[in-house]
């Protein structure tokens, strides 16, 4: 180089300061190779005046401008900045860097964007992409794939492409920046192992039965209103835990891997989904009215049991239960009591596990009182009556049946399983027979009382003794004749106390006189049996033990509990009770009769005493103690018409026997057993996998299809010239306090900033308009430490919700959940910037949703 020139260049540079000397230096060096040495300066001044109006040129770069745009703007410039040829080349030379360092920021930073909210879509998209490249279709979908990405960007994408074709070095240096990128970010963010891992140990925690029910209460409030499960709200649960929880440290460890700040959305999605099914809570299903199904993927009976009893109060009929449970059937309370005496009850899961000591199940049928009964029923109530029969006893209940049919079973040395039938109840003693009725009899002194009243049986008149009449204890059973023609009166009468009296009066007509015949005959009353002894109630059958069905649940083999307790016994019949004992005999009441006769000689005669009967016997002629009968004389015509009177002893009444007891072969129904019925194991389990079929392809299905990326070939030899610190994109990734939001920093601002600070200000913006403002507030740099900008940002963010509540139009067709989300991302993005300011942050704190 000539030494005048190169004195030139030297001082040129030296009275420049900064920065400027690298691009003064080059342009001056440009200028003196190309012969233009004398204009050194001049030149100098040129390229120094481009300088200054570069920004215009990155302005219109970045509007999407053309070259032949833009260098007229700079044309239309006082200077005349472009009167040199080689400050036209340097400018245009600042053109392509400004587009090439452009589109590389929208690419990187949409890139960065995506790896970072872990798109699958794009980590789809880029494995289907063998060579991702500037010219490629992945470059357009990618640049698609966020909101940010204006039209301005696609302009600048494809003016980029076109100067590109005939640049091959720089078309080498921009794939090689695509492709460092894509290694740098998408190697890392793709990756879903370890996540992959997590679901799998929770999956295996929540169906492996080893869970506290304290754990799967946490579980469900994690899972509470269908929350996203992030991987953030998932590490920051604090467990109830002891050192044996191998899940759970498992599942610490396997979120300890995962080296990102969240999972795929897919794989929050597909977790969401798995616990949604995991957690279900138990479904009560009656399928008839005496089944009830009790449904879940798993179930602690602690959480059901007050639940079925309530079952059981409400509907008596209900006599079965079937628990299933797919992953696990945790036993964490007795299943015993008096609602459940004699219930069916079928548990049918992959894992049955007993946490508890001792866990006992017992359906064992409800018992009577089996001891000997001293009840006995209530004793003749009258003269001669039955003593009541013994009641049956009620026959003890049958014991319900149970069917296990588990996968595995855990704790089964802690499981008593009690299916005894209950005793059968005592049967009562009969009540004993009432003594016999005892007649009654008649004394002499009665029977004068009794008798009709008269002085001389001559002398008194027929009307007296025709018009006698016995008191009204007296009823004439029929028989009564009064014959004054022939003379004779004959009348019979039944007395309320079980006597009858005979009233006989008679004239015997003679050859010179009438004699009158009278008697008076009171036949005592009939004693009678006692009564016979209640026969006695039939002791209650002890119930049926029941059946107890264990099978494997994968091949319908037997199932083997050797270690549990189970206790089958048949119930103890009820004893019988005793019959009654019969009542004493009664006895019969005596006869006595009152003779008399109209003659000189006394004829009035008593006969029978008080333990005899009389004999009213018929003979031939008058006697002394024989008196006429007028009815046997004329209304039977009969020629022994005399009755003569003789005593005989008085019988005793027969002893009653005593009662046949019953035997149980004659028991009534309510004290036979009854058994309950049988589990129908084959339709309980068909059911079992019905109910969980919609589940299977859930289980064990987890975001992320497991393609790992494989890193892009950079070549190495390709060196870019003059690389400066606003040519390399880096990735700015800003943590605030909880870890979720991520803040993607640009150097070049694509929107007018006083358009955008105006239409902060504008409170008259429709919803339409807000929406707009939001997607362009992140487009410019914004002066958040500003506290009067950031109440009025806070204003129109307010304004959209009021909007949306009001229900106006969505918005180019856009649903509310939509907008409402648009709102919630903004909130998030203007909190991340905020946070990149520590002032900010003290003067106005953090956005609220």
């Amino acid at each position: 180089m000539d030494p005048t020139v190169a004195f030139r260049i030297k001082t040129v540079i030296d009275v420049r300061a900064g920065s400027e000397k690298k691009i003064v230096k080059a342009a001056l060096e440009l200028a003196a190779r190309q012969g233009v040495a004398d204009n050194v300066m001049e030149v100098a001044n040129c390229v120094e005046i481009i300088k200054v109006h570069k920004n215009a040129l990155e302005k219109g770069v970045h509007e999407g401008k053309r070259w032949e745009e833009i260098e007229q703007v700079l044309n239309g410039f006082p200077s005349g900045a472009l009167k040199h040829k080689v400050a036209r080349e340097k400018a245009y030379h600042l053109y392509e860097e400004s587009l090439r360092d452009a589109v590389l920021h929208d690419i990187n930073n949409t890139i960065t964007e995506l790896c970072c909210g872990r798109n699958e879509e794009f980590f789809m998209q880029i494995n289907d992409e063998p060579d991702p490249n500037i010219d490629s279709k992945l470059i357009d979908k990618t640049l698609g794939l966020t909101r940010s990405t204006s039209d301005v960007a696609f302009r600048r994408l494809n003016e980029l492409r076109s100067l590109l074709k005939t640049n091959d070095k720089l078309r080498k240096q921009v794939n090689n920046r695509i492709r460092k990128h894509l290694n740098r970010l998408v190697l890392h963010f793709s990756s879903n192992k370890a996540e992959k891992e997590a679901c799998l140990a929770i999956a295996s925690w929540l169906t492996s039965g080893e869970m506290s029910r304290e754990q799967w209460e946490q579980w469900k409030r994690f899972h509470e209103n269908n929350q996203t499960p992030t991987l953030e709200r998932l590490k920051a649960i604090d467990w109830v835990t002891d050192e044996s929880d191998f899940h759970l440290h498992k599942i610490k460890d396997s979120l300890e891997e995962i080296d990102k700040d969240c999972f795929f959305k897919k794989t929050e999605e597909k977790l969401r989904e798995m616990l949604e099914c995991f957690l279900r809570p138990p479904n009560f299903k009656q399928s008839t009215k005496n089944v009830l199904e009790v449904v879940a993927r798993t179930i602690y009976t602690s959480k059901i049991v007050d639940d079925i009893a309530k079952r059981f109060e409400e509907n008596g009929e209900l006599i079965e239960v079937r628990i299933h449970a797919a992953d696990a059937l945790i036993v964490d309370c007795n299943l015993a009591g008096e609602r459940w005496n004699g219930k069916n009850l079928c548990l049918i899961t992959d894992k049955l596990v007993m946490h508890k000591s001792e866990t006992i199940i017992n359906v064992s049928g409800t018992s009577r009182c089996a001891t000997l009964s001293t009840r006995r029923e209530c004793d003749g109530g009258s003269e001669g009556a039955s003593g009541a029969a013994g009641v049956d006893g009620l026959a003890g209940e049958s014991s319900g049946n149970v069917a296990i049919v588990a996968g595995v079973v855990r704790g089964a040395e802690n499981l008593k399983l009690l299916l005894n039938g209950g005793d059968g109840e005592a049967g009562t003693h009969g009540g004993n027979g009432a003594n016999g009725h005892v007649g009654k009899g008649i004394t002499s002194n009665k029977i004068s009382e009794l008798c009709v009243s008269y002085g001389s049986i001559y002398l008194t008149s027929w009307d007296y003794f025709v018009n006698w009449r016995p008191d009204s204890s007296w009823k004439s059973n029929g028989t009564s004749v009064w014959d004054s023609s022939a003379q004779y009166l004959y009348r019979e009468y039944d007395g309320e106390d079980g006597r009858k009296m005979i009233y006989s009066m008679a004239g015997d007509k003679g050859y010179f006189y009438t004699t009158y015949d009278l008697y008076f005959l009171i036949i005592g009353a009939e004693g009678s049996m006692g009564g016979a002894g209640g026969v006695n109630g039939v002791g209650g059958e002890g119930g049926r033990k029941g059946d107890l069905s264990l099978i494997t649940l994968s091949n319908g083999r037997p199932l083997s509990l050797k270690e549990t307790c189970i206790e089958q016994k048949q119930g103890s019949d009820g004893a019988d009770g005793a019959c009654g004992l019969p009542g004493d005999p009664g006895s019969h009441g005596n006869d006595l009769v009152l003779i008399d006769r109209s003659a000189k000689e006394p004829s009035k005669h008593y006969i029978g005493t008080s333990g005899s009967k009389l004999t009213k016997t018929p003979c031939y002629v008058a006697g002394l103690k024989t008196r006429l009968d007028g009815y046997r004389k004329h209304r039977l015509n009969e020629s022994d018409c005399f009755v003569s009177f003789e005593e005989v002893k008085i019988e005793p009444v027969s002893q009653r026997q005593s009662t046949e007891k019953r035997t149980s072969t004659e028991r009534r129904t309510q004290s036979r057993t009854v058994t309950k019925a049988t589990i129908a194991i084959e339709s309980v389990i068909s059911d079992f996998y019905s109910h969980f079929e919609g589940d299977a392809l859930l289980v064990g299905s987890f975001a992320g299809d497991g393609n790992e990326w494989v890193a892009l070939e950079v070549a190495e030899d390709e060196v870019e010239v003059e690389e400066t610190v606003q040519q390399e994109i880096s990735l700015v990734r800003t943590h605030v306090e909880d870890d979720r939001v991520h803040e993607w920093q640009s150097r070049a601002e694509q929107i007018d900033q006083s358009d955008v600070i105006k239409r902060i200000e504008n409170e008259n913006l429709n919803l339409s308009a807000l929406m707009k403002l939001f997607e362009d507030i992140f487009s410019v740099v914004l002066p958040l430490d500003n506290t009067e900008l950031v109440v009025k940002i806070k204003r129109q963010l307010t304004r959209a919700n009021q909007l949306c509540n009001d229900g106006p139009e969505m918005p180019d067709r856009m649903s509310l959940p939509t907008v409402q989300r648009i709102i919630e991302e903004t909130i998030d993005k203007l909190n991340s910037k905020i946070a990149l300011s520590n002032s900010a942050i003290e003067k106005h704190g953090r956005f609220k949703k």
